[in-house]
This record gives structure tokens, C-alpha cells and sequence, in this order.
């Protein structure tokens, strides 16, 4: 089985190198219209390694092929509409207006991407450095109320402050993940604000950290009091961003508190701490860039059962083969507490075109 997996990935490696010629979409015009097509395939083989009785089987499989338009549809207005053709999923179906009178806003209406985190903005796309995000958007994970959600149906609007050294976002989301209804007439707000305090002091070292933290709180449940569900929910994180040189340091912690129905409130929080850098190798007359990548997440789900946290160490590397194609190999210890040790193996190819 690895045998034929290794042979199957060497060939998929080859044809893929031939796919430099797709990186550049040809633009669509309609009118005043000019719209990128583009898109990226991930395909994934994983080896786990249990310490247990359990036997989680090897496996290769197509995560993801996204399509997508993005780009100006008229003068201020910018789009994208982006679907997943392996799930079945509308992504995004969002367009933002800017230059708005009186205001320095831009104002993004439909689904998309919410810029709660930096995880979040990044969450299974060409820009995420590791190939599982962190553990709190993980959708499997213990507690399936305790996850977060990296896209929402909503209204955004985004504008710059303390000459320019600050963004802040404001919005209003149906907050109850992507392709659904809401169940209440309360929705989820958030504020968002990030700083780049000396991004004017060229002398200073500390001139590329960025400082971010985003708040939010909803409602999601029946309003059946008779019915277990979540009455209210507040989320909030805080973000640290600085590279130094070639090395890039990113710490998060996410925290969540769920009052439920019939229950103690549910409070769950996770953080981790990436590391990563980049390398230049000439492979075959061609220079090539190498990003390793180190990481460490502390994930509790639910404050009221004992032992449930989940802690994994990821060491891996990013080898960008030619701008259409990344080779992704990541090895996760996973640690759930304390007493069970899986040790995961990920390769992923991807493609984008």
C-alpha cells in the first residue's frame, strides 16, 4: 500500500510540474467587468500511528477542488464566488463596495471569509503553512459546539485608523456556519482590530509586528426554552504576528463561552505557536523555496469533562515546486489527555491553476 502510494505521488508530482504554464488565469470580461478565473485541488494521503486498539485506516483522498471567480465587477465594486466541487459547497458569494461617501469604509455584503483570526483567514487555502488548521476549526472535533466556523453569511464593513497603522472590521453574521438559515432573530457581532504601531519606524525592529483581537457574541438556539440549546455565545481572541528576517512567528489563543440550556455554561479555548522560514534550493539549475514549519496547539474543548485536551506538535515543510504546485509533508503528535498518543503522517499535493 505505501509502495503504491510513493509511486502514485511521484507521478502525480511529474504531471503536476507541467501545470506552470495554467498560473495565470485569462481575466473574463463582461462590460466593465474584469474577473480572474482560478482555482486549487488538494489531494492528501495520511498515515496514523495509534497507541491504542483503534485502527484508523491509511488513506488517499481529493479534500478539496475549489473554483473560483474573483475581481472587479464594476468601478468599486470587487466579487468572488468560489465552490467546492469535491464537497458540494458554495463557498463565498460576496462582493465588496468601496469609496463610500463620508466614510473611508469598504462594505463586503454575501458569504465569505470572517477575519476573526489569522487561522481563520487562511483555513484550508494555498496560504495556510500547515495542512490542518488549528484544532478549534477542526470540524471533528470532541465537542462539535465548541469549533468555529471561517466563513458566515453576513455584512462587514472595513476601515483604517491612527494613520493607517490600524484596520477595524464591524459586522453582523447569521452565525450559524456556511449555507444556513438562521434559527433566531439575534445574530452573531463582531469588532475586529488590528495594529502595526511602528509600521512608520524604519529604524525600529519591532516595525513588522502586527498586533490583533476580535471579539464576538450571538445567539444560535430555538427559542424553545424546552429545548437544550445555546442561548448565547461569546467568542474572542487576540493574534501576534512578527517576522524576523526569514522567520515568520504567529501565536493565537481563541476563547468561547457557550450558555447552554439545561447544562453549565461550556467555556473552551485553544492557542498555539507556529514557527516558520524560508529556504531558497536550486533543484536542477532552478531556484525553488523550502518553508519548514514547527507548530504547537493546546486545545480544551469543554471545561466540564476532565481529561479531553488535545495537544499536537506538527513538524513539517512546504516545498513551492513551481508557482502552480505546493508538496506539503507535515508529521503531527497528537496527544489527547495525556494518555492517548496518536503520531499522524500527512502528505498533500497541491495544485492551483
Amino acid at each position: 500500500m505505501k509502495k503504491t502510494v510513493f509511486v502514485i505521488f511521484v507521478l502525480l508530482a511529474v504531471v503536476c510540474l507541467l501545470t506552470d504554464i495554467w498560473a495565470e488565469g485569462t481575466p473574463i470580461k463582461i462590460g466593465n467587468s474584469d474577473l480572474a478565473p482560478g482555482g486549487y485541488v488538494h489531494l492528501r494521503y495520511s498515515y496514523t500511528e495509534e497507541d491504542t486498539a483503534k485502527d484508523t485506516p491509511d488513506t488517499m483522498e481529493n479534500i478539496r477542488a475549489h473554483l473560483f471567480l474573483d475581481g472587479k465587477i464594476a468601478q468599486d465594486v470587487t466579487g468572488r464566488v468560489e465552490y467546492d466541487f469535491y464537497n458540494n459547497t458554495l463557498l463565498d458569494a460576496r462582493f465588496t463596495l468601496s469609496h463610500i461617501p463620508y466614510t473611508d469604509w469598504a462594505i463586503t455584503v454575501g458569504q465569505f471569509k470572517i477575519p476573526f483570526s489569522f487561522a481563520a483567514e487562511v483555513a484550508w487555502t494555498p496560504l495556510q503553512e500547515t495542512i490542518r488548521s488549528p484544532l478549534i476549526y477542526e470540524p471533528l472535533t470532541p465537542t462539535p459546539l465548541a469549533t468555529f466556523s471561517d466563513r458566515e453569511l453576513g455584512i462587514m464593513a472595513q476601515g483604517l485608523m491612527l494613520d493607517k497603522k490600524a484596520s477595524y472590521t464591524i459586522a453582523v453574521f447569521n452565525g450559524n456556519g456556511i449555507n444556513t438559515t438562521d434559527d433566531s432573530d439575534l445574530k452573531d457581532r463582531m469588532f475586529q482590530l488590528r495594529m502595526l504601531p511602528w509600521k512608520d519606524d524604519s529604524s525600529s525592529p519591532l516595525k513588522p509586528m502586527e498586533f490583533g483581537a476580535a471579539w464576538i457574541t450571538g445567539y444560535e438556539s430555538d427559542p424553545n426554552p424546552l429545548k437544550i440549546g445555546v442561548n448565547q455565545r461569546e467568542r474572542y481572541t487576540y493574534s501576534i504576528k512578527y517576522e524576523l528576517s526569514k522567520i515568520l512567528i504567529t501565536y493565537e489563543y481563541f476563547a468561547q463561552t457557550l450558555d447552554v440550556t439545561g447544562t453549565d455554561n461550556i467555556n473552551s479555548k485553544c492557542w498555539y505557536l507556529q514557527l516558520t522560514t524560508n529556504q531558497t534550493i536550486d533543484f536542477f539549475g532552478k531556484n525553488q523555496v523550502i518553508r519548514p514549519v514547527a507548530c504547537y496547539q493546546y486545545f480544551d474543548p469543554d471545561n466540564n469533562v476532565n481529561n479531553d485536551e488535545v495537544r499536537m506538535t506538527t513538524f513539517g515543510f512546504n516545498w513551492q515546486m513551481n508557482r502552480s504546485v505546493r508538496f506539503m509533508l507535515n508529521y503531527n503528535d497528537i496527544r489527547e489527555d495525556i494518555k492517548n498518543m496518536d503520531k499522524e503522517t500527512l502528505i498533500q499535493m497541491e495544485v492551483k491553476f
